[in-house]
């Protein structure tokens, strides 16, 4: 959830965010980008 928030501070747009954590599928494994969704989800609903 830092990563999102730090991430909207320095000007990422949501598509761009969203983006990363699709692309860390390989590396990290659908159950944990399944998470991470989850969380990037719950920063963008407050912002």
């Amino acid at each position: 959830m830092s990563h999102t928030r730090k991430a909207m501070e320095r000007g990422a747009t949501k598509e761009e965010i969203r983006h990363a954590v699709l692309l860390a599928i390989p590396t990290t494994g659908f159950p944990n980008m399944v998470a991470a969704f989850g969380w990037l989800d719950a920063v963008l609903e407050k912002n």
